[in-house]
């Protein structure tokens, strides 16, 4: 390397290949596990326990959490507490395009929020189910939905968030998988929904495979940002599924296109006080990452 100008432009040419600052750390970090069932859930934490981190956020796949220590939180708390970790989010799956069951889920949402309160969950993950419709295969569901639909699921949103903000410690965002992302969703809801109730969880892998930048939609919603998920995509990579050839996946971190130094060097220069949430790519390899090219503090 001749000299600084080189330097640059070979930097700006290779942004992934970087690290990000280091410099004060506002928001905590950790990763997202599950488990199919309870008792693959505390192995995946031991693991992850293993692997270094401390704060987990359960996804929305597998064991219902919160059905199963419904009315046990304290002993929820207390397996938490012998692994010395912490669960700092609680992902939701629910279908909120029919008005009619708003009750029903403002019940569901307070009861899960009983489970998590005591246990200092700061905030729940609400992932999308789509209404079913006939002869459409689930991944072009969010692109079916109507008008009326999605005026329905930003309503029910804001009414649920309501419930949760005024009657618990519990914050909600919405997690826009790449599917709801293409479709335009994320807009569509954030747009829709109060931000004095409602939140956003930036999964970043989903927002980049579905044509959107993430560091634009971070910059964007950012006061509105209660979570990010680390997760990194590449649009070239091939690989078989069902038969068929497909271009485009998620890969561990570091190994995709999503400038994810700049990203964490955005949280930390807008004091994100939030959580950095790790997704997919390897417990290990993942924390070694965070820790080694994006200097975050686990």
């Amino acid at each position: 390397m001749n000299n600084r100008r080189e330097f640059l432009l070979l930097a700006s040419a290779f942004p992934t290949l970087l690290s990000a600052r280091t410099g004060p750390q506002a928001f905590k970090a950790g990763t997202c596990l599950g488990g199919r069932d309870e008792e693959g859930f505390w192995k995946n934490t031991e693991n992850a326990k293993a692997a270094g981190f401390r704060n987990i956020e359960s996804s929305g796949a597998g064991v219902r959490l919160a059905d199963l220590y419904e009315g046990r939180s304290a002993e929820f708390k207390q397996q938490l507490e012998k692994r010395q970790l912490n669960l700092v989010g609680y992902a939701q799956y629910s279908p909120m395009s029919d008005r009619s069951a708003v009750k029903q889920l403002i019940d569901l949402h307070l009861r899960i929020a009983r489970v998590l309160e005591p246990l200092g969950t700061g905030y729940i993950t609400q992932l999308l189910t789509p209404p079913p419709k006939a002869g459409v295969p689930p991944a072009k569901l969010p692109a079916a939905m109507t008008p009326e639909e999605i005026r329905n699921f930003t309503a029910n949103l804001n009414d649920v968030a309501k419930s949760l903000r005024t009657q618990t410690k519990l914050r909600i965002g919405f997690h826009a998988e790449t599917p709801e992302v293409a479709a335009g969703l994320l807009g569509a809801v954030m747009e829709g929904t109060d931000p004095k109730y409602f939140d956003l969880v930036a999964d970043v892998g989903h927002i980049a495979a579905g044509g959107l930048d993430p560091l634009e939609v971070c910059h964007k919603y950012r006061a509105r940002i209660v979570a990010v998920h680390l997760r990194d995509w590449d649009p070239s990579a091939t690989y078989e599924r069902n038969g068929e050839q497909v271009t485009g996946r998620f890969v561990p971190l570091g190994e995709g296109k999503i400038d994810l130094p700049k990203l964490v060097d955005f949280l930390r220069d807008t004091n994100f006080s939030g959580e950095v949430n790790a997704e997919g790519g390897g417990l290990a390899p993942s924390f070694n990452y965070m820790a080694k090219k994006l200097s975050i503090q686990t």
